[in-house]
């Protein structure tokens, strides 16, 4: 789904009722947009999910043709002047926490790292930064230790006898210690469901991606989780299907489009053989960044 603007996806967020999401979405102006949303029954944990949904909001607005005007605008304090008394977002009377202000220095830092050398990150590197050769330019492990290079997209994989319940604290550290990131699942049955359904409940911006329609994905499931996939892929932020049928190759083609776009890809692994462990494998040999969710260690060698 696209909005027409920032204020659109802010406004939509406040609510899980889906027909009133699509009214805000669909409203002709952002001050419109913004009317609505303040006539809506916000969601009960609405206050606990706005700062990411806003994050994600901007980072969305700002990854296109205008990454440069907010990086243009650095090293320059970025405060959201205004005169009608929101001191959370903005600053009035020279009052406020401005945290719209915060967020997009927050994002024009992060915007700021992706045009640095990668090499400058690898001690000895023998390529220069701007020739488009060095094999450091993919995500890997010393990425994430190095506490300028924030973690912005967390791919999710496991296995399909898990449940939240099984998961939910392991998903709730992950979030505390990752806040403002994307989250990417195979909308399987089982952890990739869990995944799907802690973000949603929780305000998490989540892409889903489909081995193929979801028509053919969920045919054989129970009814109860057929009813619960579809819900959320209503409230994905962008929904992904990998091929037109079904294939056993559509599952591994979703899995390395998943892992490629990953910051850090979080594992939940019981088995020793199977989907799961065919991505652990794939992500090791790529110098993807990947963890066992259980232990939030680095997978070694061996699975």
């Amino acid at each position: 789904r696209s909005y027409r603007s920032v204020e659109h996806y802010y406004q939509s967020h406040k609510t899980s009722d889906l027909s009133i999401q699509e009214e805000i979405r669909l409203a002709p102006t952002a001050g419109k947009s913004k009317k609505l949303g303040r006539k809506c029954v916000c969601d009960i944990d609405w206050d606990s999910k706005k700062d990411d949904v806003m994050r994600y909001a901007l980072r969305m607005k700002f990854t296109g043709e205008l990454k440069d005007d907010l990086i243009s605008t650095s090293p320059a304090i970025l405060e959201e002047g205004n005169s009608w008394g929101d001191t959370y977002w903005g600053i009035c009377n020279g009052e406020g926490q401005n945290k719209l202000g915060q967020f997009l220095m927050e994002l024009r830092s992060i915007l700021e790292d992706e045009f640095s050398s990668p090499s400058s990150l690898i001690p000895g590197c023998q390529y220069d930064s701007n020739c488009g050769k060095c094999p450091h330019f993919r995500p890997c492990e010393l990425r994430l230790r190095v506490e300028d290079y924030p973690i912005k997209v967390i791919t999710f994989t496991g296995n399909r006898n898990l449940a939240l319940n099984d998961v939910k604290k392991n998903l709730q550290e992950i979030h505390d210690s990752n806040p403002g990131t994307i989250w990417v699942t195979g909308m399987a049955y089982g952890l990739d469901l869990a995944v799907a359904k802690f973000a949603a409940d929780n305000g998490i911006p989540f892409e889903a991606h489909l081995p193929f329609p979801a028509h053919i994905q969920i045919s054989k499931w129970d009814l109860p989780t057929q009813k619960l996939h579809t819900a959320l892929l209503e409230k994905a932020s962008a929904v992904f299907t990998h091929s037109d049928k079904f294939s056993m190759q559509a599952y591994q083609l979703r899995n390395i489009k998943m892992a490629d776009k990953a910051d850090l890809v979080v594992a939940f692994n019981r088995n020793k053989k199977g989907g799961t462990v065919n991505m652990i494998n794939y992500c090791k040999k790529s110098k993807i960044p990947i963890i066992d969710g259980f232990t939030h260690q680095y997978f070694s060698e061996g699975v």
